[in-house]
């Protein structure tokens, strides 16, 4: 692998005459970002909208399907319904029928002794499973190219990809001296990495086009916020269901890719667990991660990065004989496993990992299997879910009082207007950061949330730039973002 960082000098002593072209091409960025940001409100309102309706429907379906449900199945029903909406008085009254607490009260606190409730009904389980969330199938038809909510900003989106990718190569071709090539690529690679001349330029010069994080544009971003995107694992290339008849599919054994390093992750499983047994991981690579493994009544947490790091679990039901909804989820230095919409276990990892792919080894016939991308917000399930997990009323905030500014902020904010040079090829974040301090003088450390992205590689070239617009780059880039501080410059990643 090409391993070469090219520094040249902090640019202190004079003013630049003339806009470098970096310069330009920062300004052109800037501009394309701001306008697909402002042409993204008005579709933003509609995705919420139609989200709020898909909320709803959810919730009256989930009520019409308890009127209709045989006696077996209404307190699984009446469970799901509660923990969405508990003061739902039909479903508080299947309990009262039966003699029993309601498993949460009308304010929604769990009541003790509840434990996962089942269902013999395979289908209805599969059913209140995929109500949780929209399926991904309808997120695509919400956001597609044709008739949907987000039509028009596609249009617009690839107008302005292509004069972005026009401009950017005209200020490459005019500022030759400049090598402004070395600038415009990496970035166009980015932006829009599947134009045919990001290909010819990268194998014109021999080099292999740059492996840096995924751009996610303003709807794709809205449905990470929103924990809308993600795999459906029973779903094939051609956007067909795999096959597997009534009694489900059996998983398939290789790794699901994630487009990008994620700060958190769930895999969802509606089925029916084999004999041996079967481990579920969330991870980037051997010893970096979580993992979970079910042996029928009993479920182990494990930390991948220690070898001691594990936790075991009675589980309340033998999940080689009956389908339960299950949740193995990582976000954070957080692992958890929930059964029924119920956390029955949780693990706190020794370090945040930035996860990058998800694995199922073991026999598992399933119904539902998907792996969903989480946001570091609080989850916005369509329905209930996990009472612990819902967020809770922000405290009034106190009056705010005027900060004393300190001396150092002064001089972060000037070192920040002031342009610098450098080059970086195919180098880590943790490299990056070392190379900045020479060039800047300033110190620039790696805050723990993103030591999981130090082997990040980056590409990035950039002349007489000031270092503001240089570190937004690289938080384009590496999703890593500098914080001024005391003592330099924190890069953090806190998406």
């Amino acid at each position: 692998m090409l391993r070469i960082c090219l520094l040249l000098s902090c640019l202190t002593g004079f003013a630049i005459a003339a806009e470098s072209a970096a310069q330009t091409i920062n300004t052109r960025i800037a501009q394309f970002e701001q306008g697909l940001e402002r042409a993204f409100g008005p579709v933003q309102r509609n995705l919420e909208n139609w989200r709020d309706r898909q909320r709803r429907d959810a919730r009256r379906t989930l009520q019409e399907l308890l009127k209709k449900a045989a006696p077996d199945d209404q307190v699984f029903l009446a469970y799901h319904l509660l923990a969405d909406e508990p003061k739902y008085r039909p479903a508080r009254d299947i309990f009262t029928k039966i003699g029993m607490n309601p498993p949460f009260t009308e304010t929604g606190i769990p009541t003790e002794g509840w434990s996962t409730p089942t269902c013999t009904n395979q289908a209805l389980v599969v059913q209140v499973a995929e109500m949780t969330y929209p399926a991904f199938g309808a997120v695509a038809e919400a956001i597609g190219l044709r008739n949907s909510a987000a039509a028009s900003y596609w249009k617009k989106l690839g107008k302005d990809l292509t004069e972005l990718k026009s401009d950017l190569i005209e200020v490459a071709v005019k500022n030759q001296a400049e090598k402004a090539a070395d600038t415009v690529y990496p970035l166009l690679a980015y932006y829009h990495p599947e134009a045919k001349e990001v290909a010819l330029y990268y194998k014109a010069t021999n080099q292999a086009i740059p492996r840096q994080r995924v751009w996610f544009n303003p709807v794709d971003r809205w449905l990470l916020d929103n924990e809308l995107a993600g795999i459906d694992v029973l779903v094939g290339a051609d956007g067909k269901p795999l096959s597997g008849g009534p009694s489900g599919v059996g998983v398939p054994g290789a790794p699901v890719i994630f487009p990008e390093f994620l700060r958190g992750a769930r895999i969802e499983m509606v089925g029916t667990f084999g004999g041996s047994q079967v481990v579920l991981s969330l991870n980037n690579g051997p010893g970096k991660g979580a993992s979970v493994t079910i042996d029928h009544k009993k479920a182990v947490l494990r930390d991948l990065g220690v070898h001691d790091g594990a936790v075991e679990i009675p589980l309340d039901v033998d999940l080689s004989q009956v389908a339960l909804p299950l949740q193995f989820e990582v976000r954070g230095r957080t692992a958890l496993l929930r059964l029924g919409g119920i956390t029955v276990g949780t693990l706190l990892l020794t370090k945040p990992v930035a996860l990058r792919q998800s694995e199922c080894t073991g026999s598992v016939t399933a119904h539902v299997y998907r792996v969903r991308y989480l946001a570091d917000l609080p989850e916005i399930a369509l329905l209930g879910g996990d009472p612990a997990s819902k967020p809770t009323a922000p405290a009034t905030p106190a009056t705010p009082t005027k900060p004393e500014i300190p001396a150092w902020q002064a001089e972060r904010t000037a070192l920040l207007a002031k342009p610098v040079t450098v080059a970086f090829n195919d180098i880590s974040v943790d490299e990056v950061a070392a190379m900045l301090g020479v060039i800047t003088g300033a110190t620039f450390t790696l805050d723990p949330s993103a030591e999981p992205l130090k082997d990040l590689p980056v590409t990035m070239t950039a002349q007489d730039l000031a270092l503001g617009n240089v570190l937004e780059w690289l938080q384009r880039l590496t999703d890593v973002t500098a914080t001024p501080t005391a003592e330099g410059f924190s890069l953090e990643w806190k998406r």
